[in-house]
């Protein structure tokens, strides 16, 4: 069983990185949409009474660029790191209702899909 338990972390690490590689790759042949221009507005200026998006968005928009800065490739990192988490997250639910190696190949992709 542990075996299994390894090749499901593998696997949901190889596609973690696919992910990433992803998103990487398309990211980089189009400019930022204007609502990413919108979420960087409102991340410069912080308010809780924003109706177009939840207000968590521009905290953590606001939180990134303080860390990562305001770079195209840094405003892209951060659909790129949600993604990741969450094939993670996939892997993680998979591992605990007792997938096995086909269960977790299968949602993984599903949601990388």
């Amino acid at each position: 069983m542990p075996e299994s338990r390894d090749n499901g972390l593998l696997i949901t690490c190889i596609f973690a990185l696919a992910t990433l590689v992803i998103h990487m790759l398309v990211s980089t042949h189009y400019e930022l949409h204007r609502d990413a221009y919108l979420y960087l507005a409102e991340s410069n200026h912080l308010a809780w009474g924003y109706l177009s998006i939840p207000p968590l968005t521009p905290v953590v928009a606001h939180l990134w660029q303080i860390l990562f800065g305001s770079s195209v490739f840094a405003i892209r990192l951060i659909p790129a790191t949600i993604g990741v988490l969450c094939i993670l997250l996939v892997g993680k639910i998979v591992e605990d209702l007792g997938g096995g190696t086909w269960s977790t190949v299968l949602a993984c992709l599903a949601y990388l899909v």
